[in-house]
């Protein structure tokens, strides 16, 4: 049940910061294709994000708090995602911008997966 629930957790934080990010940098992260709008956009690109993300920390079970490993994960979730535009709806304009959006969401997930050891 924590597992599930964490989960969920990190697929409501990355949709909001994807949908967050598309507003303040529109530019940079588009949200939206023929197939999506923006919000069914961040839910689903949100979601794959989260299963590429949780298949690659589970495979590493010891070094999951780490920062580090965290931002790497997510860079590469993100990056996957970011490759199907037209399908996902998620589109990033450079790689330094998905580094920026894994840290942040790396800072995030650490900071979520302390808590929710702490209890």
């Amino acid at each position: 049940m924590k597992k599930l629930a964490l989960f969920l957790i990190y697929w409501l934080h990355n949709g909001i910061l994807l949908y967050v990010a598309s507003l303040f940098y529109p530019g940079k992260f588009v949200l939206g294709s023929s197939l999506h709008s923006s919000i069914s956009a961040a839910v689903v690109a949100s979601l794959v994000w989260t299963l590429i993300f949780a298949k690659l920390t589970s495979v590493v079970k010891g070094s999951v708090k780490h920062y580090i490993y965290l931002v790497f994960a997510n860079f590469i979730a993100v990056w996957l995602v970011a490759r199907l535009p037209n399908y996902l709806g998620l589109g990033v304009v450079k790689y330094t911008w998905v580094l920026s959006i894994s840290a942040v969401a790396g800072a995030i997930q650490l900071i979520i997966s302390r808590l929710s050891n702490a209890k």
